[in-house]
């Protein structure tokens, strides 16, 4: 091999002050190493690139730092924001307020939760206001019934009513009795209605 260096191979080596890098430089075949190629730097220079490119990428991931940080964020006042909403509208329906909705338009998973939420106070709404009927329907209807059991019954253990009455009292007080037991039935079925 000419100069000590062989087809195909690079001589590197430095000094005190610079590096040196020797690249041989070939002619088509058979007649071997045509020159060198050589490219001597000094360190200092070496220096001041390594420094450069590690600013520069100090600088690059910094960026790429902050700018993950501020979309992580948005990202999570975004998802967390809707999730808020939806809180405060259950905390009101656990205070027995059933009008509250929620407006959710995120085009995802959290709008479909938020129309399943609204869907659900909406019939939570209707059935309390039909609890609420119920209850005071059946609390007129069962009054009637209450008091001519409380007159007669008075009356006949006081002894008001006669001996040929107290048969009729309690023909009143059966049959008074039967209606409630049909009233308490019906809003039983009302009521079992009403929770599906």
């Amino acid at each position: 091999a000419e100069h000590g260096v062989k087809k195909g191979e690079s001589l590197r080596f430095s000094t005190r002050d610079s590096v040196v890098v020797a690249v041989p430089v070939m002619d088509r075949p058979p007649s071997g190493i045509k020159g060198m190629v050589v490219l001597l730097t000094s360190l200092e220079d070496l220096r001041l690139i390594s420094e450069r490119i590690v600013r520069l990428l100090l600088i690059t991931l910094g960026t790429a730092g902050l700018l993950v940080i501020v979309l992580s964020l948005l990202l999570a006042k975004g998802i967390t924001k809707p999730l808020r909403i939806l809180r405060d509208s259950i905390q009101g329906i656990a205070a027995r307020d059933f009008s509250g909705r929620v407006n959710i338009h995120t085009g995802d998973e959290m709008e479909e939760l938020g129309a399943a939420f609204n869907l659900m106070a909406g019939r939570l709404e209707e059935y309390d206001a039909a609890q609420q009927r119920l209850i005071q329907n059946a609390s007129h209807e069962l009054k009637t019934p209450l008091m001519s059991i409380q007159g007669y019954a008075e009356a006949i253990r006081d002894g008001v009513v006669e001996q040929s009455e107290v048969n009729k009292g309690l023909g009143v007080i059966i049959r008074e009795s039967q209606r409630l037991k049909k009233l308490v039935e019906a809003v039983h079925r009302r009521n079992m209605y009403f929770m599906f």
